[in-house]
């Protein structure tokens, strides 16, 4: 058990498939794995393998779905979860502990894991430019002058690109 919430790296010690704490979906399993914390602490992170669908940003995404997505984060391999302990027994890994109260007491329970690192994943400036364009954001491309056309004004002190942004 855990003592405290925070991000933290640990060893997975073991890992197994169990019956579902949460579903009642038929079929349903959870895959199971026990990480080591700080101070010889340590508890199980769960994921469940049902059909039923996920809330909030998992709406559109299976309980199974969503496991599987959490697991290959930290390099899970295959369609065979008996290849578990092969992969993840003394793997390191980074997990978040976020704490819950129940009837009064605090509990702490591992929740997520995977990267540890919040910081934004940087993207090329090419790669900007084509996400802008496909939702039509950005500047426009420049129209064909005209045969007879004045030569063009100097450019404007601010980038044409803010010019096409949304208002708020």
């Amino acid at each position: 058990m855990f003592k405290q919430a925070g991000i933290f790296k640990g060893k997975v010690l073991e890992t197994k498939i169990g019956e579902p704490k949460f579903s009642k979906e038929v079929g349903a399993f959870d895959v199971c794995l026990l990480v080591e914390g700080p101070e010889g602490q340590s508890d199980w992170w769960r994921g469940e393998i049902s059909p039923k669908y996920g809330t909030g940003t998992y709406a559109g995404k299976t309980q199974a779905q969503i496991t599987i997505g959490e697991l290959t984060k930290i390099g899970f391999v295959g369609q065979s979860f008996h290849t578990l302990d092969d992969q993840f027994v003394g793997k390191e890994i980074n997990y978040t502990v976020v704490e819950r109260t129940y009837e009064g007491k605090s509990y702490y329970d591992v929740k997520y894991i995977g990267s540890s690192d919040y910081s934004p994943q940087a993207i090329s400036t090419e790669e900007i430019d084509r996400r802008m364009a496909a939702m039509g954001l950005g500047a426009a491309a420049p129209a064909a002058a005209p045969a007879a056309a004045a030569p063009a004004p100097a450019p404007a002190a601010a980038p044409a690109a803010a010019a096409s942004w949304p208002s708020a």
